[in-house]
């Protein structure tokens, strides 16, 4: 069993718009949710996260609430998953993080995952769930869907 392995998924792209245009982008209702493929995300200090996926046949639904909104600098929220094929729920919630990182005209976005590797697991589960996260995001966090969005979008 592997229940102290600790991973950090990393995902990050620089923006082409200054970082109070991200943040208020991502910010805005329903833009987050937009950008992550989620079905539900609440940008807001105990906003509802609700990811349902169909993954190679699989549906997964992923949920949590966010847990620490740092004006314009941080969004972290908890992600829960339970596997509906295999009714498997994850003992305890992971954290993921996305970060804004000012560079002048453009802003740094950086998503992390942790926790993936402290849920309890035997090694090759984790291995996989671990290699699946890391895909998932790439997918997932589409940063030009991201710019495009912020190219749209007024402040």
């Amino acid at each position: 069993m592997n229940d102290s392995k600790q991973v950090t998924i990393t995902v990050s792209s620089e923006i082409p718009f200054a970082k109070e245009h991200v943040w208020n982008v991502l910010t805005s209702p329903e833009t987050l949710a937009v950008w992550l493929g989620a079905s539900r995300f609440e940008a807001k200090q105990g906003g509802r996260v609700l990811f349902d996926i169909l993954y190679n046949k699989y549906r997964y639904i992923a949920f949590g609430n966010v847990t620490s909104m740092d004006e314009a600098a941080t969004i972290v929220f908890s992600y829960r998953e339970l596997e509906v094929h295999t009714d498997t729920l994850w003992k305890q919630p992971t954290t993921v993080t996305i970060s804004f990182e000012d560079k002048g005209d453009s802003t740094g976005v950086t998503l992390t995952h942790e926790g993936l590797g402290e849920l309890g697991f035997d090694d090759e589960y984790t291995s996989l769930l671990i290699q699946g996260y890391s895909d998932a995001w790439k997918m997932l966090a589409d940063f030009d869907r991201l710019k495009e969005i912020c190219a749209i979008r007024p402040d």
